[in-house]
């Protein structure tokens, strides 16, 4: 058996990380934004803190598995980019479509780099994760018109004329 890879972040220290980062691995986009992640996982997770800001803060205490991109308060704050939450590892939600693994993986790379006090790199970060969604509706349309063409059907053959 091999030694863990010292570079790997060591598992999630808590029960609600261990929850956050599997909602947000099987997810089929790179991020959640802090209030849809709040809502998944406590349908299935174990005691939630009550809102989201509240799990961010439980999350930012030094949990290496998950990147949180929280801005900073604005004057304005309901212009200001929402906060997302990503993880650091590759996940398993994209469905194994290849195109949609490659975009999740990019963006989830691009995710650790934006600065959350930039809100021109928030912007765009949220446009992007936009952009990601409108492709898995449309990859997955594919695939449901290519199965329906595929499947076989339940009428029986004619018989050849003679």
């Amino acid at each position: 058996m091999s030694a863990a890879d010292p570079s790997d972040p060591p598992a999630p220290s808590g029960r609600l990380a261990r929850y956050v980062l599997a909602v947000i691995q099987r997810h089929p986009g790179a991020a959640l934004p802090a209030d849809r992640l709040h809502e998944l996982v406590g349908l299935e997770g174990p005691d939630v803190p009550p809102r989201p800001e509240d799990l961010l803060r439980s999350l930012s205490e030094g949990e290496p598995r998950l990147h949180l991109l929280v801005p900073g308060r604005r004057r304005w704050s309901g212009l200001a980019p929402r906060s997302w939450v990503l993880a650091r590892t590759p996940g398993t939600g994209a469905g194994g479509h290849p195109i949609l693994e490659g975009l999740r993986e990019t963006l989830r790379r691009l995710g650790q780099g934006v600065d959350p006090d930039s809100s021109l790199q928030m912007a765009r970060w949220e446009r992007y994760i936009i952009e990601e969604a409108e492709i898995h509706r449309v990859v997955g349309r594919q695939l449901r018109r290519a199965a329906r063409r595929t499947r076989p059907t339940t009428t029986l053959p004619r018989d050849p004329p003679r």
